[in-house]
Parts: structure tokens; sequence; C-alpha cells
């Protein structure tokens, strides 16, 4: 079974291309060269739940904030064994005299990881069912989220400040690095790092962030 790596982060340009590539344990799976600048955007989710009698609950602000760009990238279950690794090659800037005053960086904001098959209104229509039906007999405060976005406990990497500060939508990364992010399954899942233990509540916010870029029902349409 295939699985769709999401990925979105802001980017700011600085002298040449830099180069994003992402690995299945040891294997290339996707390399991305961004040539332009992704800024933030806003984006009006209740005009899409309308347009497509959307499901989920309606209890939260209807506009987002977010990257004008989301990364969607298959990734083959065969290869998904002990982690993902994401490198950066991105050392551009003006240093020079021991002075720097610009430089290219990227700032991650949300990385998940989902079945391809959940890229699918029906599948999202019964999950709604499940949160309904079981969200009164869970504490929403100590369960987990589905899709799952990793700790910094479950990421590494050679860069002093990435592993902690991986997801601060205000850390700028610049330079040339790496990142490792361990691999879990539960519920016979894969997940991004280790979730905590129950059953899962599910992370709506996602939801609407996929069907913000148009990535739901998207893969039908590839085929």
């Amino acid at each position: 079974m295939s699985h769709v790596l999401v990925m979105s982060l802001e980017y700011f340009w600085y002298k040449k291309d830099a180069i994003i590539r992402v690995y299945a344990d040891d294997r290339l799976a996707e390399e991305i060269i961004l040539s332009d600048h992704i800024k933030l955007k806003t984006v009006d989710c209740d005009a899409t739940w309308r347009e497509n009698d959307i499901i989920g609950p309606k209890n939260y602000c209807q506009v987002i904030i977010v990257p004008d760009k989301l990364f969607l990238i298959r990734l083959d279950e065969n290869y998904l064994r002990n982690h993902i690794r994401i490198e950066v090659i991105n050392n551009f800037n003006n240093y020079s005299n021991g002075f720097m005053t610009k430089f290219a960086y990227v700032k991650f904001k949300y990385m998940f990881i989902v079945p391809e098959c959940a890229l699918r209104t029906n599948i999202w229509n019964l999950l709604e069912q499940y949160d309904k039906k079981t969200t009164k007999q869970r504490n929403r405060f100590n369960q987990p989220l589905w899709p799952y976005v990793p700790a910094y406990l479950d990421i590494t990497s050679d860069h002093s400040s990435v592993a902690e500060n991986f997801f601060f939508e205000e850390t700028k990364v610049g330079g040339d690095f790496s990142i490792k992010i361990k691999l879990h399954r539960k519920h016979n899942l894969i997940h991004l790092g280790v979730p905590g233990p129950g059953r899962y509540m599910i992370h709506w916010f996602f939801i609407r962030l996929l069907w913000a870029f148009k990535a739901i029902n998207k893969i039908d349409e590839d085929q």
C-alpha cells in the first residue's frame, strides 16, 4: 500500500534554488527544487466546505493561514521501515568579512503521513462517524491526534537547532542540513514519530489543509 508524506513549509529564496531530497530509509523518494519564495496565504475553508458538503466538526475558525504550496510525496510501504530522512541543500547567503544580512532559509510548518486511500472523501466520512461515536468515551485533552505530528524527541538532525525547533513557526533554518524522523506502527498505521497511548482523535485541521490545496480525491484524478 502506498502512503503520502504531506509537507508544508515557508521558503525564502536567495541567489540559487534550494534542493530538498526525501528518503524512505536510504531510498530516494523525491527531489524538490525550490525556485521561488513560498509565502503565507489565507484560505477560506468555509467556502470549500459549502461547495463539497464536507465532513468534520464546524466549531473552528474557518480561515487558515498556511504556506502557499503543499508537497505530497508518494511512498511505497515496502520502504517505510525505520525512518524518513530529509536533506536540504540551501547554503546561500551574502556572508562577507564576518557579516551576513541575507540568507536563504526554510521554515517547516507541518509534516505528517497518511495512507494514500485516506485522500478520498468517503474515507473521511467514515472517520467522522468514528470520531463522533468515540468522542464521549475519551478525554479529549489526553488522546493522540491522527494524523500524528512528530515531537522533537522523534527527530534527529546534524543541525544544532533543527530537531528541537523543527516545527516552531518562527525558526528560520539556513544552510545545508538533514533531519531524520523515526517511523512507528500503531493500529496498522505508519506514523512519523511515536504517538501516545489510547484511541485516536481526528486531527481535523490537517483535513482542512488537504482540502484547501484540493488534495482530497486528487489521486483518483491523476490515475
